[in-house]
């Protein structure tokens, strides 16, 4: 938080937030909210409920509240430094320039999960609190379509871009010369610096609790493949591309004068695009029925996701569904 409280950009002209516009947005939110925490539901319901034991595996270390700790955790993180963006930009009587940018992540983000986890056949745990399984568009998910996913995912990219372009930018002032290709050079770092994050805590963490899982990946591409916790080797480089567009958006968003509402649009196109290279990989295994692998089903009382007869062809127990999409 030291790092980023340190934050300046001397050369824009500072524009006063106009409070009517906060206050509207600001109850605007807050009914959304209201609306998703009274429909939201928990355990499995409607469309995959059934009378169904599941395999019991063991929890990390362990542990087995791990879906009920990350949930917590996630909305005292995600809610502290959404305070701190507000707080500083009442202070600094302009917008915070990562605000228009983590807006239009959570606006992507609340199309782009539901689509991603057809695409990878992520199979969410139930016990997750959920959107209404048959609510239009998250009803694409395999499972249920998590509250949690849509607050989580654009901090997941958001946090890693903001420490280089905070770093990079301390650098230049420091040293008084900016990168010569700076929008490069942000990329780069970012996708460098994201790799591993992902990789710790999407694939080896996220997945290791049974926070999802990938429920048929090809043989070549599995790790851990035939486990509830399997992924492809490929996920966090493609997951990445993501973050190191959002460090190039927050450098703009930096550097230049740039509109809010603008940034937003701009957000919200770039990340659409760099979702492209994580949803083309898991749709080819899709499209070309090369998942293999299967994940053992864990889910308890809760339909097995079988789009293409997989799990039935090997003798998994029924009852199975297939979903809203093939």
């Amino acid at each position: 938080m030291a790092v980023l409280a340190e934050e300046v950009r001397p050369d824009v002209t500072r524009r006063p937030v106009p409070r009517p516009r906060l206050i509207l947005g600001a109850a605007a939110a807050g009914a959304l909210v209201l609306t998703i925490l009274i429909t939201a539901k928990k355990g499995p319901e409607g469309r995959i409920l059934a009378d169904r034991p599941a395999e019991s595996w063991p929890q990390l270390w362990g542990y087995d509240h791990w879906i009920s700790t990350v949930q917590i955790a996630t909305l005292i993180a995600t809610t502290s430094f959404l305070a701190y963006f507000t707080v500083w930009s009442r202070r600094n009587a302009r917008l915070h320039p990562a605000f228009p940018v983590l807006a239009g992540l959570f606006v992507m983000g609340a199309f782009a999960d539901t689509f991603a986890n057809w695409t990878s056949s992520a199979a969410m745990n139930p016990g997750l609190l959920h959107y209404p399984t048959d609510w239009p568009i998250l009803d694409v998910s395999p499972t249920t379509e998590p509250i949690i996913n849509k607050v989580a995912y654009p901090y997941l990219f958001l946090f890693p871009a903001l420490a280089v372009v905070t770093l990079l930018r301390r650098r230049a002032r420091e040293t008084g010369r900016s990168p010569r290709r700076p929008l490069w050079t942000v990329f780069g770092i970012t996708f460098v610096i994201a790799v591993p994050i992902n990789w710790v805590l999407v694939n080896l963490f996220m997945c290791r609790i049974g926070y999802w899982t990938y429920t048929q990946i090809p043989d070549w591409a599995a790790v851990r493949g035939g486990t509830p916790w399997q992924y492809s080797w490929h996920d966090p480089l493609s997951l990445s591309f993501i973050t190191a567009a959002v460090g190039v958006l927050l450098w703009i968003s930096y550097s230049r004068d740039t509109r809010a509402l603008k940034q937003f649009g701009v957000t919200v196109l770039v990340t659409a695009i760099a979702y492209l290279p994580y949803n083309a990989v898991w749709a080819s295994f899709r499209l070309t029925d090369s998942g293999d692998t299967l994940a053992p089903w864990i889910y308890e009382n809760t339909k097995v996701y079988d789009p293409k007869g997989n799990y039935a062809e090997a003798g998994v127990p029924g009852p199975y569904f297939k979903g809203i999409w093939p």
